[in-house]
Formats: C-alpha cells, structure tokens, sequence
C-alpha cells in the first residue's frame, strides 16, 4: 500500500523555497542555529516539525538505561546522572532520544496506572536534557514487544484472540498519563507513540500451538493496525491538554523499517508529526559478522543511497521531515571503517535532510562513569558531519610495521572532499612537507617517508610500541594515524580439550598480542575443513561468537558445545594487520551428561483467569539424565508485581525418580486484576541444598 500523505501537498514554489531553507547550510540539510543555552523547560512556543527538525541534528541516544529490567542500572550503564547531559552537549550534540520501557512500573486494568514514582524519575532525566536546551524525545520503548503488539492464541481452537482493542486501549491510556504529566514542557520534549512495532518478521510459522500451556502468539500489528494505533495515539495526545496540541509527535512504521515505511506508512495532516526509521545496514558490518570487517565499496554506498532516497522521496521532499532515530554498531569493528561508516550515514542524513540520532549504549562509545569518549574521532566524525561539515580521511587509522625491520615509506590515500589539510602533528611537533612527507599534486596521495616513522619506531622497539599523528584539516574532525610496532601474535595453547556439549562458561584462550588486534574468527572442521557453523559464509562466525580483551580471545560456549563428541575444530584467528593469523585445534571429549531437571508451571483454566476465581497452579519435575531425589522439598511461591508475596506452598517429602514425573498441585483464588509471577523451586531434605529456582516460572494475568 502506497504512504498516505498530508493533503493538500505543498505548491511546487512552495516545496522550492522550503527547500532552498533546507539547503542554506550547505550541499542539504538544516539551516544554522545558535547554540542554545539553558533553556526554560516549562516554556513553551510552538515550532512545526520542520523547524525543529533543522535544529536537531545531530543527535544522540541515552540507550536502554530507562529501558531496562529489573531496575535502571540493569544493562550496561550506571542510572542516569545530570553529568550525562552536560557532556552530550558539550559534545556538540543537539538532541537526544530516551527510551523508556513503561511496562513494569504499569498497573493493571481497567485504568493501566503508572507508578507516580517512575513519572518523576522520568520527568527528572527529561528537565535534565531540556535544561540544557537539548531537543528531547520520549517514547514507549520495548512495550512493544512485551505487550503492545502480543496478541494471545485460543489454546482450544489455535486461533488468535483479538487482543488488539484490549492493548490500544491500555496503550491509550498510558500515552494519556505521559502526555498529561509532561504537558507543560518546552517545545523541544518530542513524544515518540512506538519504538520499532514487531512486524512479525521472526514469528514461528504455525497455525495452532504446539504446547496448551504456553501458547504460541502473534507478537506484531499488521499496518493498518498500526497507522490506526499512530491515529489513536495521536490524537490522545493533541488532546491531553497543556501544549500537547501543537507538540511534535514522532510516528514509524514496521520495525522503524525504512523500506516499510516507504510502502505503508500514513502521516495525518499535521504539521507537528514526523516520520521515523532506523538504520542498522549492513548487518554484517555493523555486528562485526562472518568476516566483514571493512565497509566503503561503491557497492556500501550505493545501498545507502537505495535505503535513504526513498525515505527522502516519499516524506521530506512532501514537507515531512524525518528522524532517523537510531544508527550505530552493536559491537566495535575496526575503528576508521566505523568512523568512515558513520560519516557516511551521518553525511547522507544532512544531504536528504533527515535527523541522525546516534545509538551509543553505554560500552559502545560514551563511558558514562568515566565521563570519557571511547572514540573521540567516531564522535567527533559524528556531530561535524551532523553540522553540515566535510570531513576529511586518510585511508586508515592504524598502519602496522614489523619488529626487526627499517619501516618503508608509508602511502595513505586522501579523501580530503574540497577541505585542505592544514597540518599533521606528532605531540607539539608539525610535521614538515618535502622532508617528513609528501603529497602529489592532484592531492589524492601522500607518502609518509620511512625515515621519519623510523625515528618514532626504531626497528629493535618492542612489539605493541605506539606513535601517534594527529591530521588536521580546513574543516571536520581531526583525524588520527597510530603507527604500530607488532609482530606475530603468540597463543599460549595451540591444542585444547573441552567436554563434548558441556562447556558452562566461555572459552578464553590466553594470547600475547604484541601490537596486533583481532578482526574476525574462523572455525572449520579439522578433518573436513567444512564450517562449522553458515557454511555460506566460508566458516566464519558472526556476532556474538567471539570476542576479545586485554589478554583472551574469548569464544562463546554456545557455539563450542555444537561440536559432536570426537570432532576437532581448527580455529584460524585473524587480526590487524591483514594476513596475520594463528591457529589452535580445540578437540570435543565425550562426557557423560550430568543429572538435570526439567520443569514446568501450568495453570487451569487455561483461558484468561479472572480475579476472584479459582485457579489451579499444577507444578511438574521431570528428571534428566538420571536425576533422582529422596525427600524433597518443593517451594511454590506466588508474588504480585510488585514482589510481595501472596501465597506460598511448601511440599516435604517429595522424591523424584527417574522417568517418572512428580507433580503437586493447589487451588489459588487471586483477589485482584493485575500480573502475578510465580516462582517455583526444589531442595534436597530439609532445604539442604537448591536443586533448581525459577523466580519466573509462570506469570498470570488476571482480569
């Protein structure tokens, strides 16, 4: 289905001036503005969206510290502090989104409560960006997939239950509480209805369940489902009062998908609305995967302009402007690729006009206790290219020089984009054209002379030895080249034995890395040389597989106990510089398995349970491997939402035998609507030892 746009378009004349505004800057992208100071945060005076979309970029990411669970400091970073702000401005940025997941801190139905208590720590990190004169966007985060766009299947039937007008009513009635609560604010607090609704893209394929008692579901809206709840939310907010009526609303389609948007997104006549798409392409690049470790081909760019010219086609040339409201890498590939990547985003952002916001959390780049850059060049890179500026690149970061030998002349490629490159300095000293180096005369390539890096590397220093330049250019981000004194990296094992499926923590081979860095991992079979694992992708491994640090290449157990009993793996480990590489064999010995539990709370009736009638928590133990207990004890435990506890039932003398299923079961009345957790766990006799605990065995529902 084509996007539905605002009606009446913009006149030809019209769209040419708005445009010529949108260009002023530069080659596209937003007109100049003064640096806000602080802001009065309770002051409103209206903007359109396409006026705040010219001071907005670039943006950054708070990441999922409000969207985290069980509590804020739970994923990576600390809880927010007031310092976070102060130094994203600091930085140069101009905006900044925060997710917040509602969905614990909701009460149950009919109103959908939230806890006051979660508003005003909201409200306080929100007054902390706009203090700041910071544009501010606030959204419902992974709602989305926790219950927003869950509808249930009958277990009877295997037919979904219409969920839908359940879920946009309680989603109604939060965006109601939110816009309430923060409908006084500046004009720079941007509400965002739904951060990437499920699409259904990585759903099981199936038409009835296949377990009664967890039921499969249909976690996403189809668009139109989803234009309707963007329409809904919409106009709740426009109508909660204070200055929601002309606060700029931020609406997205499938996932955020750029493609999706383009096919199905409709934008209401508003001139307060903007659109919004993620980028996270390519997946391989970005998540450092399957060897790819590089990215600026033509072919990269070419797909980048296949992805944003459509967005920029169907919305900004219409007079919609577009936040792209997340870009970013999910681990750290090498570092000018990323750099040279961002750029690239961030450049085609300002030349289409749309908003980039940098996702950055917590280890990515900004270290938040520290109060430090990670990549002081990838930020820079990122909010200069966000202000419209060229910024210039020398075709690497790190150039490698073996130990023991004279290092030769060293030749960068220049992509200086019409800047002119005002110097290179090493500490103090600026380095002198004709004697330290030389540039051609079309200024595409400079040669850095082998004399000089020699006096900063002489050949007999000690592998991992460092020297860094720093170039300067006309415009843009300094960009920095780290010569390296290295050689051949050395592991301390090159043979391993692991047990055979039974690996309970990460493998970490110790390596002595002497100046070189990992870039990618392979993993063949020793006797067939045949993958181990995507066979498509030449046996290498993909995000998540491996990683490293300071002393260990670290490999995950989860793909090491894949290997069959028997089996040897060659794993061949590759590093910066290219074609550096070592390998070790880690071999699979058969064990025998270890005695296990398998266990599982059902509960009866198994269609929505309703407060004030009984329900059946029915507890099953299976034993595993030849598991077997005498005289058990098990503990079942129900707690409200919150986590106090509202019944418990303890079982003595309970033994397990192997192959046969040992079961308790009781009758509950729940009181009260609302989510109760049910926890569910077994010790030996007289609570000796814990043989398992599930804090989250089973949650209820009750209506």
């Amino acid at each position: 289905m084509a996007a539905m746009l605002r009606k009446p378009f913009v006149p030809l004349a019209a769209l040419m001036s708005a445009l010529l505004l949108l260009t002023s800057a530069g080659a596209a992208g937003y007109a100049e503005e003064a640096a806000p100071g602080t802001s009065q945060v309770n002051a409103f005076r209206a903007v359109t969206a396409v006026q705040a979309a010219k001071a907005m970029s670039p943006g950054w990411n708070l990441g999922n510290t409000l969207d985290a669970y069980p509590d804020e400091g739970s994923w990576n970073n600390p809880p927010a502090e007031e310092t976070i702000f102060e130094d994203i401005r600091a930085a140069g940025f101009r905006s900044v989104r925060i997710p917040v997941t509602w969905d614990s801190k909701i009460g149950p139905a009919p109103d959908y409560i939230i806890d006051p208590a979660r508003l005003d720590r909201v409200e306080e990190v929100v007054d902390w960006a706009l203090e700041r004169g910071l544009y501010t966007v606030l959204n419902v985060h992974h709602d989305n997939g926790n219950w927003v766009t869950k509808m249930a299947v009958d277990p009877v039937t295997g037919l979904y239950v219409d969920d839908y007008n359940r879920n946009m009513d309680k989603l109604e009635k939060v965006w109601k509480q939110i816009a309430g609560r923060f409908k006084d604010k500046s004009e720079k607090l941007l509400f965002e209805v739904l951060n990437e609704p499920n699409n259904g893209e990585w759903e099981p394929k199936i038409e009835a369940p296949t377990d009664p008692d967890y039921p499969e579901a249909r976690h996403h809206l189809t668009p139109e489902e989803l234009n309707a709840m963007n329409h809904r939310m919409l106009k709740a907010i426009r109508t909660s009062g204070g200055s929601n009526a002309s606060r700029i609303v931020v609406i997205g389609a499938e996932m955020d998908n750029s493609e999706k948007a383009v096919a199905h997104l409709e934008v209401p006549d508003d001139p307060y609305l903007m659109a919004t798409f993620h980028y996270y392409t390519p997946y391989p690049f970005i998540s450092n995967s399957w060897g790819h470790t590089a990215w600026g081909t033509p072919e990269d760019k070419a797909e980048l302009t296949r992805y944003f010219k459509p967005v920029y086609d169907t919305f900004v040339r219409k007079g919609i402007p577009v936040l792209l409201g997340e870009f970013g890498t999910f681990v750290d590939p090498e570092a000018y690729a990323k750099s040279y990547y961002f750029n690239a985003v961030v450049r085609a952002s300002y030349k289409y006009g749309f908003v980039p916001m940098y996702w950055d959390n917590g280890l990515d780049n900004y270290d938040r206790k520290a109060r430090v850059w990670r990549d002081e060049t990838a930020k820079d890179v990122i909010v200069r290219a966000g202000l419209g500026e060229i910024n210039s690149f020398i075709g690497m970061r790190d150039a490698y020089f073996p130990q023991g030998k004279e290092p030769g002349d060293l030749v960068l490629p220049l992509e200086l984009g019409g800047n002119e490159l005002t110097g290179i300095y090493h500490g103090y000293y600026r380095l002198v054209e004709g004697r330290d180096y030389v540039m051609n005369e079309e200024r595409t390539e400079m040669t850095l002379y082998g004399g000089f890096i020699a006096k900063l590397l002489p050949a007999r220093g000690e592998a991992g030895a460092k020297e860094t330049l720093r170039f300067r250019f006309s415009e843009g981000a300094d960009q920095p080249l780290n010569l390296i004194r290295f050689a051949q990296p050395v592991l301390q094992d090159t043979k391993l034995t692991i047990p055979a499926g039974a690996l309970k923590e990460n493998l970490k081979i110790p390596v002595q890395y002497n100046g070189t860095k990992l870039a990618t991992v392979r993993m063949v079979d020793a006797a067939t040389g045949r993958p181990v694992k995507d066979e498509w992708a030449q046996g290498y491994v993909n995000r998540g597989d491996f990683v490293m640090d300071a002393e260990h290449v670290i490999l995950s157990k989860e793909i090491l106990n894949g290997r069959p009993p028997g089996s040897e793996t060659k794993i061949i480990l590759e590093f910066w510089p290219k074609g550096t590489t070592a390998e070790i064999t880690v071999s699979a010995k058969a064990v025998k398995p270890e005695p296990g539990y398998q266990r599982k709370v059902s509960v009866l009736p198994r269609t929505a349970p309703k407060a004030r009638r009984p329900l059946t928590i029915e507890g099953t133990i299976l034993s595993l491997n030849g598991a077997s207990v005498y005289k058990g004890v098990i503990d079942v435990e129900i707690n409200d939402a919150e986590g106090n506890k509202v019944e418990q039932r303890i079982y003595n003398e309970k033994t397990l035998k192997p192959g046969e299923p040992l079961t308790v079961s009781f009758t509950w009345k729940p009181q009260m609507r609302g989510k109760y957790i049910v926890k569910f766990s077994y010790f030996t006799t007289n609570w000796k030892e814990n043989l398992f605990w599930d804090d989250a065995a089973r949650i209820i529902e009750v209506q």
